[in-house]
């Protein structure tokens, strides 16, 4: 939690702040959330934050911000604009939540489908029973499967029925 005046300055940061920037509250209290930059925004982006609390609404989105130490952290942020009796805004109160795990597994898990996806061997991923989960674009292909169908209610079984009977036959003969 960061709590500033209407012109950023900050007035207090919880102990959960200083746990995750690496600054002390002494060190924040009187400077600006700016000491956070981590220099992957735009002026454009942080202009954007402005306009939306200075009307009065909520921002709600994603920051990568950087740790005292330079380590840099995704940060989903909410900042929200308090305001007295005559509307006029006195304080934002922003709150942070730490995503860096999150985003960090889904650039992974996106930068796998990449590759997955460029191979022209069939890539499969089955569920314990034997059911198609996931399929790449050459496992469409090369089944002659349309890519809009749902493969959950394919099995192995029913793509390939001859050849999963003489594997199951196979295996019984070996147990």
């Amino acid at each position: 939690v960061i709590i500033t005046d209407p012109r950023g300055c900050i007035e207090y940061v919880n102990p959960a702040f200083e746990r995750l920037t690496g600054y002390a509250q002494d060190e924040a209290v009187g400077g600006k959330p700016s000491l956070l930059k981590s220099g992957r925004h735009d002026k454009a982006f942080y202009q954007v934050i402005w306009q939306t609390v200075l009307k009065g609404e909520i921002f709600r989105g994603t920051l990568v911000n950087r740790k005292k130490n330079g380590e840099l952290f995704y940060e989903e942020k909410v900042i929200t604009p308090l305001t007295d009796n005559q509307g006029r805004i006195t304080h934002l109160v922003s709150t942070g939540r730490d995503i860096t795990a999150r985003v960090k597994a889904e650039e992974a898990r996106a930068q796998l489908v990449t590759i997955l996806e460029a191979t022209t061997d069939l890539v499969a991923i089955l569920d314990p029973a034997g059911c198609l989960r996931y399929l790449n674009n050459a496992g469409y292909r090369l089944l002659g499967l349309d890519p809009k169908v749902d493969i959950s209610k394919f099995c192995l079984k029913e793509l390939f029925p001859e050849r999963i009977a003489h594997l199951l036959q196979l295996s019984l003969i070996h147990i």
